[in-house]
């Protein structure tokens, strides 16, 4: 997954993902969703991930 990842929007996507709640991700389960670090996420927090992410792509998009 790490090859579709854009790192330019990781910002936006913690933004995201913290105003969603819980479970509170750490900097090393950001590290493994961006490819940074090797590592296995839970599927709870892989699932938040991925909806921050695609929430983050699509303000980008829109901000274009």
């Amino acid at each position: 997954m790490a090859d579709e990842i854009d790192p330019r929007i990781e910002p936006e996507t913690r933004r995201i993902a913290s105003e969603m709640g819980m479970p509170v991700l750490t900097d090393a389960e950001w590290d493994i969703f961006f490819g940074r670090r090797i590592g296995a996420l839970s599927r709870q927090t892989s699932n938040k991930m991925i909806a921050a992410y695609a929430a983050a792509q699509s303000i980008a998009r829109r901000e274009k």
